[in-house]
Parts: structure tokens; sequence; C-alpha cells
């Protein structure tokens, strides 16, 4: 039991020591706090001393040097404008040559669309006019060699049946059949002179 009183007398006057160390040591701080403030006070105004300026000379000097960097600031804002206003009009300028250029194409294939439809129309014409010219050639030779056949008949008869009348009687009739084919044949000519006339003027 009295070892107890003392082990807790003990430890009593352990935690008094060493709240007494505390409270001295605050103590200290205390005393000390005010030159530390004062001392950080100092530091802190010598920075913004050496951050503001301090006379009217240097106020102006960096109202001088601001206005200075403004101006180059809006210096270079102005040149990029500039380089931005000429770009567009750059690429203006190449969407109007694009744009002609694409007008130049169209306008050339509407010529090209309407040659080629001109073209096929004088061709079929011209078809149509070669197949007019072959009809009237073959039609022409048919008729020429009934002509002919007929002529041919004419004579055999007039030769079976007029053996005992006058051979100019006979050569009369021969000259007769053979002047209309000529005049048969020279029809035909002037028709595919025409023809070919028309042709050509096509």
């Amino acid at each position: 039991m009295a070892w107890t009183r003392l082990g807790f007398r003990a430890v009593i006057e352990q935690a008094m020591y060493f709240a007494l160390g505390f409270l001295i040591a605050g103590l200290v701080f205390l005393m000390l706090l005010p030159a530390f403030w004062r001392r950080a006070m100092r530091l802190s105004m010598r920075r913004l001393q050496m951050l503001a300026p301090m006379s009217m000379d240097e106020v102006t000097a960096e109202r001088d040097l601001l206005r200075a960097e403004f101006a180059a600031r809006e210096h270079r804002m102005e040149q990029d404008m500039e380089a931005l206003k000429l770009s567009k009009a750059q690429d203006l300028a190449a969407v109007g040559r694009h744009a002609a250029r694409v007008a130049d194409s169209e306008r050339l294939l509407r010529e090209a669309a309407e040659a080629h439809r001109d073209m096929q129309a004088q061709l079929r014409e011209a078809q149509k006019i070669a197949a007019e010219r072959n009809e009237l050639l073959n039609s022409t030779e048919l008729a020429l060699q009934e002509m002919t056949m007929r002529a041919s008949q004419n004579l055999h008869q007039h030769r079976l049946s007029q053996e005992q009348q006058d051979t100019a009687a006979l050569s009369g009739v021969a000259d007769k059949d053979v002047a209309a084919l000529r005049a048969s044949i020279v029809d035909f000519g002037d028709r595919v002179a025409q023809l070919t006339q028309a042709e050509k003027n096509q």
C-alpha cells in the first residue's frame, strides 16, 4: 500500500514537471513571438516594396511599358487580321476561279451535246436521202428493164407480124423506143444529180 502511494505521487510529480516545462516553453515562445512577427512583417514589407513602384517615374515607366505591350499585342492582332483577310480573299478568288472553270465545263458539255444532236440529225437525214436514192435507183432500173423488155418484145412482134411491111416503118418504131429509153435514162440522171446536190447541201 505504501509502495502504491509512492508510485502515484511520483507519477503526479512527473506530470507536474511536464506541465511546468510546457508552460515555461509556451511563455518563452510568447516572449519571442513579437520579434519573429516584426521580422516577418519587415520581410513582407520589403518584398512588397520591391514589387510595387516607389516613385512617379517608376509608375510612368510601368504605364508606358504596359502601353507598349498593349500596342505590340494590338499590332500583332492587326497583322493576324490582315493575314486572315488576305487568306480569305485568296480562298474567295480560288472559289471564283473554280466556279468559272465549272461554268466553262458545263458550257462545253452543252455545246458538245448540241453538236452531237445536230450530227445525229444530219446522219439520219443523210441515211434517209440515201435510202430514197437507192429506192429511186431500184425503181428506175426496174423501169428501164421493163421498157427494154417491152421494146424488145415490140420489136420482135413487129418483125414477126410485119415481115412484109416496109423496113423504114419498122426502123421508125425502133427509133421511137430507143428515144423513149434515152429520155428515161436522161430523166433518171437528172433525178440522181438532184438527190446528190441535196445531200451535199445538207
